[in-house]
C-alpha cells in the first residue's frame, strides 16, 4: 500500500493531523516507512497494555491483603506507586498513538 493510502485510513480511523504528522517525521528519522511504524507501535500498544495491567494487579493485590489494617496514608501511597509505575510505563512509548495503530492494523488484516 502507498504512501498516501496509509494517510487516509489513517485520517478516516481517528488519527489527528499531529499524530499523522508525528509518524511520518518519525518514519523519516527512523529510516522505515509508515507501515513498518505501525506495526511496531501497534505492537508496543500490547506490551504497554500488559505492563499497566501487570501493575495495576500489583497494586491492587497489596490494597487487598492489607485492607484490615491500610490507613489512609498506605492507600495514598499504593496510589503514587501505581501512579510513578504508569509514569515509567509511559516512558515506553506513546500509548494513544500504539492504540490507534492497533485498530488500524486491524481494519486492513480484517
Amino acid at each position: 500500500m502507498e504512501h498516501s493510502k496509509y494517510i487516509r485510513l489513517m485520517k478516516k480511523s481517528g488519527f489527528s493531523e499531529k499524530e499523522i504528522q508525528w509518524i511520518e517525521k518519525r518514519a523519516d528519522r527512523l529510516g522505515i516507512g509508515i507501515d513498518t511504524l505501525l506495526v511496531e507501535l501497534s505492537g508496543k500498544f500490547i506490551k504497554l497494555l500488559k505492563c499497566h495491567i501487570v501493575t495495576a494487579i500489583i497494586i491492587i493485590t497489596f490494597i487487598i491483603f492489607d485492607h484490615e489494617n491500610m490507613s489512609m496514608l498506605l492507600f495514598i501511597s499504593y496510589t503514587l506507586t501505581y501512579l510513578i509505575g504508569v509514569l515509567a510505563i509511559r516512558t515506553q512509548g506513546p500509548m494513544i498513538k500504539s492504540f490507534k495503530s492497533y485498530r488500524l492494523l486491524k481494519i486492513i488484516n480484517s
